[in-house]
């Protein structure tokens, strides 16, 4: 984690949070490769999570933008989130990212 930035690479990893603390998923994303970052909620309802921004995309084919999400602690527990790299054309999935938040009161 890079600060109140969560990356890629802490993706299987538990992210200790307190009620009230906000915190931002940013991952690198090529939206002309026809893959999107779809975010899902397995369990828990210590986290709520935003409307995910895509920011940096350039017109062109190739270039690359990132895929953000904020994350809000608003409850004691553990809330467990997976965002996915799948194609909206073939259904294909490239690769699954976990997020594990333990948020204490």
């Amino acid at each position: 984690m890079q600060g109140n930035i969560i990356i890629e690479d802490d993706s299987g990893k538990t992210i200790q949070l307190k009620v009230g603390e906000k915190r931002v998923i940013k991952l690198v994303e090529n939206r002309t490769t026809g893959y999107d970052w779809l975010p899902e909620l397995q369990s828990g309802a210590s986290v709520e999570i935003g409307s995910p921004q895509h920011d940096g995309h350039d017109t062109r084919p190739g270039l690359p933008g990132h895929f953000t999400l904020d994350v809000d602690a608003v409850a004691a527990g553990t809330s467990v989130l997976t965002i996915t790299h799948k194609s909206h054309k073939t259904d294909n999935v490239a690769k699954v990212l976990t997020y594990t938040f333990d948020v204490a009161a």
